[in-house]
């Protein structure tokens, strides 16, 4: 019961914690299902934003693949389960930051990981 209540709040969205404490029977379970997977994708997320800033904080150093991921997975999930929330232009704008993003982690994926060993590398002499 806590995670529901948790990821509602996460969400800024209180009909699953209504559904929850009223049984309410003509609540959609279908509407209630999708923000429940659109609260743990965005928490997700938010647990990959915490990941780059405590590797920050401990070595001043981004890893520039994880900013990739987020910044390919985010917007997807945006798309997947909140699409109806936006304009068509700015689910258009998703698509087309999430895809592009995408195919630019696929082309330089070999470069992303050769520069992480190299810094890798670099600091374990140092340390």
């Amino acid at each position: 019961w806590w995670y529901l209540i948790f990821l509602s709040i996460l969400c800024n969205n209180f009909t699953p914690i209504l559904a929850i404490f009223t049984l309410a029977s003509d609540v959609d379970p279908f509407i209630l299902e999708r923000q429940l997977l659109h609260g743990i994708a965005f928490s997700i997320v938010l647990v990959k934003a915490y990941r780059i800033l405590m590797s920050y904080a401990t070595s001043q150093h981004v890893n520039l693949k994880f900013l990739v991921e987020i910044t390919i997975i985010a917007p997807l999930i945006e798309l997947i389960f909140n699409a109806e929330s936006y304009d068509l232009s700015i689910n258009i704008l998703f698509a087309a930051t999430g895809i592009t993003v995408l195919l630019i982690y696929l082309f330089f994926y070999n470069t992303f990981e050769k520069i992480n060993r190299q810094y890798q590398a670099d600091h374990e002499h140092e340390g």
